[in-house]
């Protein structure tokens, strides 16, 4: 039986026994993603304001992945639900000249 090299094969990762957990804290970058792509200041921002939970490591800033859990429930909430409010077109009430 004669074998040809499948140059796919190496590609393919063997099974790994570790057991991996998923992350329990994201870089704030993560979280940025994680929120909808919001931005670094907004993590920021909402950390300064108590509304996400952090924690610092050795420097680095870290956001807990039950804080984003509890961050995404609290503002999905009907209680703290928000509702959507049209804005006015600029150009309502202005008289043509």
């Amino acid at each position: 039986m004669n074998e040809t090299h499948d140059p796919t094969a190496s590609a393919i990762l063997p099974h790994n026994p570790i057991p991996t957990r998923p992350r329990r804290a994201y870089p704030v970058e993560e979280a940025c993603y994680l929120l909808g792509g919001i931005s670094r200041k907004s993590i920021y921002d909402l950390i300064k304001t108590g509304e996400l939970g952090s924690v610092t490591l050795c420097g680095r800033r870290l956001v807990p992945a039950d804080a984003i859990d509890t961050f995404l429930a609290a503002k999905s909430s009907p209680a703290t639900a928000q509702p959507f409010q049209r804005l006015k077109s600029p150009m309502v009430g202005m008289e043509a000249a």
